[in-house]
């Protein structure tokens, strides 16, 4: 009986970091078709491995530590669609915690070994043959650690961090670096350098501290991934700000242009009305056909149906020509549907910055933008020509410069966005075209 009760620990503790993990992390490469399949398979592999070393009795602290957090980075690494070092980082924090716990415990059990606390104990589940001082150890390193788990379990699920793939690379390293101190710690055997006497008090406190520690710097991380969303969320809104400026300016400015050609026109007509009563003809003629050669501003105006995106493309789309970029836009989009309308823009002006950025370097660039309601979704594509392959260089898609703490954020806004609305968001590369396909579902207001 005894060591199945070690053996349901074990496995509650492996179902804790599989929760952990797969909670956080759900999203598979496109090439594992039964991903649900997959991950459970993995599972019950271990929970089976676990029941053979259990009845042997041949498990080890390093088999019952380290066993199942290596086999889910491989898994991470080869099978999951994500940031690699935010699935490495949680699964190194579970191990560190899991290998600080027998430490903590088996030096608190210590002092309490071959007491009548843990005689008692053996005789009510009758493990006199198991003997106390094998019972003690396996109390202290195996039950009390994998109970202590569900605890560990539910600070993680309620420090959830859910945004993974946004967070910088140094985040990530900043919470593995302090985990893989605290397994460095229940490996090495620093307490035998001491007396005996101060060896277990030692290797409480320690313990202690790094469970602390750990604990603190996950918190940590925890706000600062609140504080990253938080600036992602002030970067949606100054573009939005943005939006709003730049549509205002657009609007004085063609105010200001047709103003400067009334005044233009006004007085044409008038200096030509002139040319008339006087008869004098063939000035008028010659007049009129100076009048006609002239070249005046051609305004490139595309409508949308909604007037928000016609302020923001008609703005974006004159900048692009200016700079005799190539670009080709047919957009329509409902005047009133479920989408606001600063969500609206805001997809559409991180695409085409994102798309202008890439092309400003490109000889011949150009730019596709296409927008049309179709069975109950919102369309949106748009491609752009490129030099090589980004996903190659750059699989995050993180920017490739430096000179912003926002860089780098416009199809992650573009992708959070979309995931308000429960849509779709791919990314294709084909025949030197990078190419963002969107798909939002809508309801039209009338």
């Amino acid at each position: 009986m005894n060591k199945w009760i070690f053996f349901i620990a074990d496995i509650l503790s492996i179902f804790l970091m599989y929760k952990t993990l797969f909670t956080s992390h759900p999203n598979h490469k496109k090439w594992v078709k039964y991903p649900t399949v997959c991950r459970r398979g993995i599972f019950l592999f271990l929970c089976a491995t676990y029941f053979f070393y259990n009845y042997f009795q041949s498990v080890t602290f390093q088999i019952n530590t380290f066993l199942y957090p290596s086999i889910l980075i491989l898994y991470a690494l080869f099978f999951l669609d994500e940031n690699f070092f935010a699935c490495l980082s949680q699964v190194l924090l579970f191990v560190s915690i899991k290998s600080i716990l027998p430490a903590l415990f088996g030096g608190v059990t210590s002092f309490l070994d071959n007491t009548p606390f843990f005689s008692s104990i053996a005789s009510f589940l009758h493990l006199s043959e198991y003997g106390v001082t094998s019972f003690s150890y396996d109390f202290s390193t195996r039950l009390l650690p994998s109970l202590s788990m569900i605890g560990f379990y539910f600070y993680l699920t309620h420090f959830s961090v859910n945004d993974t793939e946004n967070l910088p690379f140094s985040y990530w390293m900043t919470l593995g670096f302090t985990s893989i101190f605290g397994i460095i710690w229940s490996l090495c055997s620093f307490p035998e350098y001491f007396a005996p006497e101060y060896a277990t008090f030692i290797r409480c406190t320690v313990s202690f501290g790094l469970l602390t520690i750990n604990l603190m710097v996950y918190y940590l991380f925890y706000r600062i991934t609140i504080q990253h969303k938080e600036n992602l969320e002030l970067k949606v809104l100054q573009q939005r700000i943005s939006l709003d400026n730049a549509a205002n300016q657009e609007m004085n400015q063609l105010y200001l242009n047709l103003r400067k050609m009334r005044h233009d026109l006004l007085n044409h007509i008038g200096i030509m009305d002139s040319l008339l009563k006087e008869k004098h003809y063939e000035e008028l003629q010659n007049y009129f056909f100076s009048v006609q050669k002239k070249e005046y501003p051609v305004l490139h105006y595309l409508e949308t149906g909604n007037i928000a995106v016609n302020a923001l493309l008609n703005r974006k789309i004159h900048m692009i020509h200016e700079l005799g970029i190539e670009i080709h836009a047919k957009v329509l989009v409902p005047a009133q549907s479920n989408i606001e309308d600063t969500d609206l823009c805001t997809i559409i002006g991180n695409l085409l910055d994102n798309a202008f950025e890439a092309v400003q370097t490109i000889k011949h660039g150009t730019i596709d933008l296409a927008s049309e309601p179709r069975a109950g979704y919102l369309v949106i594509q748009i491609s752009n020509t490129i030099k090589e392959d980004p996903l190659k260089l750059n699989p995050l898609l993180s920017s490739t410069k430096g000179n912003s703490p926002f860089h780098g954020l416009g199809l992650k806004i573009v992708k959070n966005t979309v995931e308000k609305y429960d849509g779709m968001f791919s990314i294709d590369t084909k025949d030197c075209h990078f190419s963002v396909k969107i798909m939002l579902p809508i309801t039209e207001c009338h």
